[in-house]
């Protein structure tokens, strides 16, 4: 009897470890916080992921970038358009994926503006603002004084950037194995015709809705405050 208990708490305790590990390299800035970034990956450089999204049933890059048949594509044929660059985040002192879509609400815009500025961003430091939260949130981006990285990291390889964000987005929540190394490359540049996925205003929901949706996406909601668990379902990041 024991054995068993003891047995069934380490399951307990590996499943506590596991969760959000896969989200550890994903850059992420909580409400009202900043952080201070350096871009290991220039503008023109980037890597374009489409991902599928639909509420309430999946979150995940398009499987044809890993080789293999996409079910999603038959019915989101125009997925949505995440931009990938590698950063180097002075906080957590370790390499992250700076991947956001193309809207008003993230901070893409103000990179854009910093690269045409500056023609690059991988000159500086930049220190990103995040105020609000959900449909309110906005973005602020400060560029600081030009100075070379102290630093020798890399930026991750294009294979290495599939393999994270995979792990972070699993296409099914029970699948084990990855998907084939072999990547599609036309899939990853040729995204032109995407359009935009629309946003989801959680604040309307009830707190019942709320943790439902945290359940089936396995975030952990405990000791969270309501306004926290709609910025975590908005972002699609637990934290």
């Amino acid at each position: 009897m024991a054995e068993s208990a003891k047995t069934i708490v380490q399951m307990m305790k590996d499943r506590i470890s596991k969760a959000g590990k896969g989200m550890s390299n994903i850059f992420y800035v909580k409400k009202d916080g900043k952080v201070r970034i350096r871009f290991l990956t220039d503008m023109e450089k980037g890597v374009v992921i489409p991902f599928h999204t639909k509420w309430k049933e999946y979150n995940h890059p398009c499987l044809e970038l890993y080789g293999k048949e996409c079910p999603r594509c038959k019915e989101d044929p125009k997925p949505a358009e995440y931009f990938v660059f590698t950063i180097w985040n002075y906080e957590t002192k370790q390499r992250e994926l700076f991947m956001y879509k193309a809207t008003k609400c993230t901070p893409i815009p103000a990179m854009i503006t910093m690269y045409e500025e500056y023609n690059t961003i991988c000159d500086r430091d930049y220190i990103i603002t995040r105020q609000g939260e959900a449909t309110d949130t906005v973005y602020t981006v400060l560029p600081l004084d030009k100075k070379p990285f102290k630093g020798d990291e890399e930026p991750y390889t294009k294979d290495e950037i599939m393999d994270i964000v995979f792990n972070a987005y699993p296409a099914d929540d029970n699948e084990d194995e990855k998907p084939s190394r072999k990547r599609n490359e036309n899939v990853i540049t040729d995204t032109s015709d995407f359009d935009e996925d629309e946003e989801i205003d959680y604040s309307e929901w009830s707190n019942k809705d709320l943790k439902a949706e945290c359940k089936k996406r396995g975030f952990d909601y405990t000791g969270k405050s309501r306004q926290e668990v709609i910025e975590m379902l908005s972002d699609n990041v637990p934290f």
